[in-house]
């Protein structure tokens, strides 16, 4: 029997985003208030999504990188408690692809992720998001 391994980490994402949301001279409330009103929309805009080996990256706010990993790369695309629209406006940020190496720098938060075909998953030797805290660089890997 083959198990299917499928993860999502809103809940770091979310945590990111309370750490980093003090420090934006626009709040994530702003954000989402400026996002157009269309109910319930789930999928983002591909131009704000990421893909890397079984990973996929969405950048839905300078401050907030939904991740997500699936072995059998089928990604979910349901509206969560936090985000019940996706279809935001596609916040500045920049990727670069070299090797296996994905770097997502959205000037609040930089992404780097090494992704392998044996990964199972985000590791703290695959993934680190780095940030600004009180004037400090501070790095946090699962």
């Amino acid at each position: 029997m083959r198990v299917v391994t499928r993860r999502v980490y809103p809940l770091i994402a979310a945590l990111t985003l309370f750490a980093v949301a003090p420090l934006s001279a626009r709040s994530f409330a702003e954000a989402v208030a400026d996002a157009p009103s269309t109910g319930t929309e789930p999928v983002a805009d591909p131009s704000a999504v990421v893909r890397a080996g079984h990973a996929r990256f969405t950048v839905l706010t300078q401050e907030l990188i939904r991740m997500e990993w699936a072995e059998d790369d089928r990604f979910e695309d349901h509206p969560s408690f936090i985000f019940l629209n996706r279809k935001l406006p596609v916040p500045q940020f920049t990727k670069k692809l070299s090797g296996n190496n994905v770097t997502i720098d959205t000037g609040k938060l930089k992404l780097v992720y090494r992704h392998s075909p044996d990964a199972n998953g985000f590791t703290a030797s695959n993934l680190a998001i780095t940030l600004q805290l009180d004037g400090k660089a501070v790095t946090w890997s699962p």
